[in-house]
């Protein structure tokens, strides 16, 4: 066997290749490797049925793993392979393939020689993954003691796929959201988990209940409900944290936790304690006259979707209840426009019986229908985002942002329904004040717009919501 040369692949990284029947050896991240992307097949056929299949004493596992070595199911179906050594090394490669096999001690000695080389100390409770792959071999450590993930060189956040972030302690804290990645992924040979790590996850999970149940600015991102159930499921996993069912149960859980943290800068100089609370330099988008214009073209209105937009997607994070509510509140309004312009549109039908002023009953009509026609569209758009997951959403919200503009121009076109509708109501208000100066007399037309004015004033007035501050105002009782 060949042990790996140096090679650099540029002034600040370095890759490990090996020769070239071998490929290279590149880091991976417990989350992006290719558990959930194979593509494999199977052909189904005829098969000899042994005789006493099925026997207890039958011997149905394959004996032909090397010492040391061992294979696990993932409840999930996956199976796995795990040698118990130092480092303990898993593999989703299948073993019983003897080609396989010496592949994977062809990797484990030149990460052994890396190792060695970067003199980097390996003690018990160190695991090493690997993953073939055509064009050589992915690997990652994870450390059950300090419950992180690392690697043999370092390397740039976004190359290996993970998230910019704001220090050290806040990197560590995605890199503990993968360990537990990797513990749900591979939970049967470790020997299982300690209570005290179940018991401190259902105090997160009770905190987080009241937190909820009082703060309408809360950060947690599941509902009350929810925390009881996961609080239900935790009880049940503490009676035996050795069972691999529970391991996962228990990993995936902390696996939403630890998201949870790096999101709100758990424990850092600036964590966000509120939903609405903004801990990252904002973006700024600079009123100009195509945005002041959009303004007061919509009355205003649209600044009111706009501000809706910005409140749910802070620092590009979304809560799925908040964001369904969001649409809820928007759905309603577009079915209410809806609903309004189509009954306006049958009141002309009296204006075309009494003669009046054509151009203002045709262009009220136009207005109408185009309110009728944007409505549809919205709806239709955003039907299936009504009860969509919070990933979806922000891939939503990201996408309908503008880079210079911002939500301005979503708030423009939320708002476009009420917008024309008010514009076509106002036309065909014009056109009835039109048809009264000419069959009555015109000083009656304009004390019954004098009236419709007075009264529109003070209606705005009373419909203008108050404002609260979610820092004064946190709990509800």
């Amino acid at each position: 066997m060949v042990c790996p040369q140096e090679h650099k692949h540029n002034s600040q990284y370095t890759t490990w290749e090996a020769s070239i029947n071998h490929g290279t050896l590149r880091p991976v991240t417990s989350v992006t490797t290719e558990r959930y992307n194979k593509i494999s097949s199977v052909e189904l056929s005829k098969w000899i049925i042994p005789a006493g299949l099925g026997r207890f004493d039958r011997e149905d596992t394959p004996t032909y793993l090397p010492e040391g070595w061992a294979s696990y199911v993932h409840p999930e179906g996956q199976l796995y392979f795990c040698r118990h050594s130092t480092p303990v090394i898993v593999t989703e490669a299948y073993l019983y393939n003897s080609e396989n096999m010496q592949k994977v001690f062809f990797w484990l000695k030149c990460i052994e020689a890396l190792c060695e080389e970067r003199q980097i100390v390996v003690h018990p409770g160190i695991e090493l993954f690997i993953q073939l792959e055509e064009s050589g071999c992915a690997y990652y450590f994870v450390d059950h003691l300090s419950k992180t993930e690392f690697w043999l060189d370092q390397f740039d956040t976004d190359e290996m796929g993970l998230p910019q972030v704001a220090s050290e302690e806040h990197l560590k804290l995605a890199l503990n959201e993968h360990y537990w990645s990797h513990v749900e992924y591979f939970p049967a040979h470790f020997g299982g988990l300690e209570e005290s790590t179940v018991n401190e996850l259902i105090s997160v999970f009770s905190h987080a209940t009241l937190d909820r149940m009082t703060s309408v600015v809360s950060t947690f991102p599941y509902t009350p409900k929810d925390c009881r159930k996961y609080i239900d499921l935790l009880k049940t996993a503490r009676e035996d944290t050795q069972d691999m069912y529970n391991i996962c149960v228990i990993a995936r859980l902390w696996v939403l936790i630890m998201n949870h943290r790096f999101t709100t800068h758990h424990g850092q100089e600036s964590s966000r304690l509120s939903r609405t609370q903004s801990i990252l330099a904002p973006k700024q988008y600079t009123p100009n006259f195509v945005s002041r214009a959009m303004s007061h073209l919509t009355l205003g209105i649209s600044d009111v979707y706009t501000r809706k937009l910005d409140e749910v997607f802070v620092d590009d994070l979304v809560y799925t209840e908040q964001w369904h509510q969001l649409m809820q509140s928007n759905t309603k309004d577009w079915k209410a426009s809806l609903q309004i312009s189509t009954l306006l549109l049958f009141a002309h039908i009296i204006h075309c019986i009494i003669p009046g002023v054509p151009s203002l009953g045709l262009l009220s009509a136009i207005v109408l229908c185009t309110s009728v026609l944007s409505a549809s569209l919205l709806l239709i758009q955003h039907r299936h985002l009504l009860d969509t997951t919070a990933i979806h959403a922000a891939d939503h919200l990201l996408a309908i942002r503008s880079q210079k503009y911002g939500f301005k121009i979503a708030g423009m076109l939320s708002a476009l329904p009420a917008v024309l509708n008010i514009y076509g109501a106002a036309l065909f208000l014009a056109h009835g004040l039109a048809l009264v100066a000419l069959r009555l007399h015109p000083g009656v037309a304009a004390a019954i717009a004098i009236f419709i004015a007075i009264f529109a004033w003070c209606a705005s007035r009373m419909l203008v919501p108050r404002q609260f501050s979610d820092t004064t105002e946190k709990c509800e009782v």
